[in-house]
């Protein structure tokens, strides 16, 4: 039976996997879409515009986006984009699709906090053992 530190890591591996990809789902790259741009809403968090929530429904799915990308489309726009792909069709030009400052941060933060972690249960066991 593993033991409860092995436990906490295993959930600690897990919360992190699951916040790196939540940022990386709001770039739009694993999402295929099709679709007219039905509404698009901005609803505002405790420091407006760094941490706002951008809600885009498009073929009546709605989608949280980064900024770049919901900034980039207009109600009315039809999009089309195949899942995986970095680009995404609009009437005016494509949107070239990436990583945001959030995205680019969790996958360099969650690591060393998993790493961290790690090592104060080793360090803790180590204790405990003497």
């Amino acid at each position: 039976m593993r033991s409860p530190r092995a436990h906490l890591l295993i959930l600690a591996v897990l919360l992190a996997a699951g916040n790196v990809a939540w940022t990386f789902m709001r770039s739009g790259v694993p999402f295929a879409l099709e679709g007219t741009v039905e509404r698009i809403e901005v609803r505002r968090e405790k420091h407006p515009g760094l941490d706002d929530v951008h809600l885009v429904t498009i073929g009546g799915r709605t989608l949280q986006l980064d900024a770049d990308v919901a900034g980039a489309l207009h109600e009315g726009d039809h999009v089309s984009k195949q899942a995986w792909s970095w680009r995404l069709s609009t009437p005016r030009e494509p949107v070239r699709l990436g990583l945001s400052n959030d995205a680019r941060g969790m996958l360099v933060t969650m690591p060393l906090l998993v790493l961290l972690g790690w090592m104060a249960l080793r360090w803790g066991a180590r204790s405990s053992a003497q």
